[in-house]
């Protein structure tokens, strides 16, 4: 009976694991992944702080989701499992910069194009989603990003309108960075694992975020003004920690110390009815 049952779980996760994600979250074909891995599948474990700026150790990036089923060694990283989609960030992943953290990530695209939409328009992402793991000496993920640029045209990096990231430090809870400046704190009860919606909405360039813990009920509620005029949305797990003690500030982690991020939902609000003509810059 013992064998059976871990018979049935193998092949459970056997069947997931060639599930194409967009089947089960569409929405994700507006977007590309970037993955913390080279395009030759290494990472950065064997890498010096000052080396990680080789052009040739950059992260690898699928631009089209839709047809895309993940296999090793991606499939370590981004995965269905359990009707969930599982981003893993470990602390020596590949970067999309040298300046940057690890992360496994999508990155909203327009008519499959790095473009920005206009902040006067209207723009949704709904998600619902659990966190599963956070790595040991600086226990960080950021989770959902709205950017934001004065400047579509240029292909300059981009700003932080909205970042949501939860901590489990001496500052432990979710906490908001707002216009590239900090903003608030502790701003809802979580424990790992449970389920938290977040809505981030712009319109007029007022951007609101809702949240809700679907476990305790708790809510919280933002709304306020973006200094920026164009911008597109970001999601998955970006770790905040690395392998090296120069980057982070803390103790070194282990490289296979990592984030994980679990959505069970992801919606995409309106896009664009214009072909948008703007391209951003490919770092961010």
């Amino acid at each position: 009976m013992r064998y059976l049952l871990y018979f049935l779980l193998v092949a459970h996760a056997s069947a997931q694991s060639l599930i194409k994600p967009s089947t089960l979250f569409p929405d994700i074909t507006h977007f590309k992944l970037e993955l913390p891995l080279t395009k030759n599948g290494q990472d950065y474990r064997d890498t010096s702080y000052q080396n990680r700026k080789n052009p040739h150790l950059k992260n690898a990036i699928i631009s089209n989701l839709k047809n895309y089923t993940p296999t090793k060694p991606h499939q370590n990283y981004f995965f269905i499992s359990d009707n969930e989609m599982v981003f893993r960030a470990h602390a020596a992943g590949a970067l999309t910069s040298p300046n940057a953290y690890p992360r496994c990530e999508l990155r909203q695209r327009i008519e499959g194009k790095d473009t920005f939409w206009d902040y006067q328009d209207k723009h949704e992402l709904n998600v619902t989603l659990r966190i599963t793991e956070l790595p040991n000496e600086k226990q960080e993920v950021c989770v959902v990003q709205l950017k934001g640029t004065n400047t579509p045209n240029t292909t300059s990096g981009t700003s932080e309108v909205l970042r949501v990231e939860y901590r489990q430090d001496g500052n432990s809870g979710w906490h908001l960075e707002i216009n590239e400046r900090p903003g608030p704190k502790n701003i809802l009860p979580y424990k790992l694992g449970q389920p938290v919606q977040i809505r981030a909405h712009v319109h007029k360039k007022q951007v609101t975020l809702e949240m809700k813990n679907l476990t305790t009920g708790d809510t919280y509620h933002h709304q306020y003004q973006s200094e920026f005029t164009h911008g597109y949305f970001k999601a998955g797990a970006y770790t905040q920690s690395s392998i090296w003690t120069e980057k982070s500030k803390v103790p070194a982690e282990k490289p296979d110390a990592r984030s994980e991020v679990r959505f069970s939902k992801f919606h995409l609000g309106p896009l664009p009815k214009n072909k948008p003509t703007h391209s951003a810059s490919p770092r961010n």
